[in-house]
């Protein structure tokens, strides 16, 4: 679960070692341990709750200059994209330095750990992208613009060609 994170895995293996454990539970030691993880960090409050998760999630989430470029990264590598290590992007090597992925020996990132997988998703990245008013409004302006512009040209624009009083015969000789 931790893949050797220290902070994690000495709290993970404390909790085993005070967990009262029955019988049954040592036949089947690693239910103990993944029932462990799901109460410690893979509850809905681990975020808030838990020390290290915390730091990590305000570590990635707060405003700075990359921070587009960090989640957009960490979105990519978790979508099951290749990302080859550039290790000139400075939003690489921030999510390099927290521990979050970790370069793989195809010279690709990878997510650090199963417990980091299960907690910082694809869509957890998505939702911390901030929402792009001005990219929607010109969107938005573009589509109504290639609306309105036949409708006037069809309905308004001819108006006053035809709105000519009827002509006579006499008046046209």
């Amino acid at each position: 679960w931790t893949n050797g994170q220290p902070y994690l895995t000495q709290k993970l293996a404390r909790a085993v070692a005070r967990a009262k454990m029955r019988e049954a539970d040592l036949e089947d030691p690693a239910f103990v341990v993944d029932a462990l993880v799901y109460r410690l960090y893979l509850n809905p409050s681990a975020l808030r709750n838990e020390p290290h998760l915390s730091y990590l999630h305000h570590a990635l989430t707060e405003p700075r200059k990359e921070h587009d470029e960090i989640l957009a990264v960490y979105g990519r590598v978790r979508k099951g994209g290749k990302v080859i290590l550039d290790p000139e992007s400075p939003a690489q090597r921030r999510l390099i330095s927290q521990g979050l992925l970790v370069p793989t020996r195809g010279g690709t990132l990878a997510v650090r750990s199963r417990l980091y997988h299960q907690i910082f998703t694809a869509r957890w990245a998505n939702e911390q992208l901030p929402f792009r008013w001005r990219r929607i409004s010109a969107v938005a302006a573009a589509v109504l613009l290639t609306i309105l512009i036949p409708i006037w040209y069809t309905q308004f624009l001819p108006r006053p060609w035809t709105s000519f009083p009827p002509c006579s015969a006499s008046q046209v000789e």
